[in-house]
Order: C-alpha cells, then sequence, then structure tokens
C-alpha cells in the first residue's frame, strides 16, 4: 500500500510539472479558454454530463489524482462547513 502511495505521489507531481507546463503553450491556453466559455455556458445538468462523459476516460491513476483534487476543493467549500452538512443548499 505505502508503494503504491509513492507511485501515485510520484505520478501526481509529475502531472503537476506537465500541467504547468501545458499552460504555458498558447495553442493549449487558447484551446482550454474556448472550453472553458463552453461550459460556462451549460446547465448544471450539462456540465455533470459533459464531466462524467469525460471522466469515463481517465485511468486508475489519474481518478485517484481526481479525487485528491476534490477531496482538497470539498475542503476549503464554504457550504461544507457545518458537521453532518452535505453540502447541499437548503
Amino acid at each position: 500500500a505505502i508503494d503504491r502511495w509513492f507511485e501515485d505521489l510520484s505520478y501526481y507531481e509529475r502531472t503537476l510539472e506537465q500541467m504547468a507546463k501545458a499552460k504555458l503553450d498558447d495553442n493549449f491556453r487558447e484551446e482550454l479558454k474556448a472550453i472553458e466559455q463552453w461550459f460556462s455556458v451549460l446547465t448544471e445538468p450539462e456540465r455533470t454530463t459533459a464531466l462524467y462523459s469525460l471522466l469515463r476516460h481517465t485511468t486508475q491513476v489519474q481518478i485517484r489524482f481526481f479525487i485528491t483534487v476534490l477531496q482538497q476543493l470539498a475542503q476549503k467549500d464554504p457550504m461544507n462547513t457545518s458537521p453532518g452538512h452535505k453540502g447541499q443548499p437548503g
């Protein structure tokens, strides 16, 4: 288990380095901006559908990476501050 954890950590570090390099590529930044603009006009169900469809094409290591990122984002979510609160309005 510890070996897998270290392998994942190494993968995450490489991924973050590669993401930083990709963001320096003008063509990639332009394409990403277009995707983000398209995504911003979608409804929440459309966004969920699009993300789900894309996530189905990820590797197991990428899935663990996204789980880690999503858990960190969830901890920062102001709607997730009270104990027992599921982060849903109401």
